[in-house]
């Protein structure tokens, strides 16, 4: 069963104000839940254990994984782990 499609819309399909200001923090915002509810996901894991390896740090929980995930967003970082778990 077909949950989501994830498709790259900045600047083409609307403008990129609309991703940063809309689609990026409603994004963050559900962050949390999300990892809260999925965090014993295989899935989920590996792109933790992925996020642990690029950053150095260890992410023992959901809290500890959302708030690097945060950081991330906030840093508009481009990385792997973040941008695998968005399309979850």
């Amino acid at each position: 069963m077909i949950k989501a499609i994830v498709t790259d819309i900045e600047g083409t399909t609307s403008s990129i104000s609309f991703v940063k200001e809309v689609l990026f923090p409603y994004a963050a915002r559900q962050f949390p839940a999300f990892l809260e509810t999925h965090w014993d996901q295989p899935e989920i894991q590996a792109q933790v254990r992925a996020a642990e390896q690029e950053s150095g740090r260890t992410l023992e929980s959901p809290a500890s994984a959302n708030a690097l995930f945060q950081q991330w967003i906030r840093e508009d970082r481009k990385a792997t782990p973040l941008k695998s778990l968005a399309r979850e």
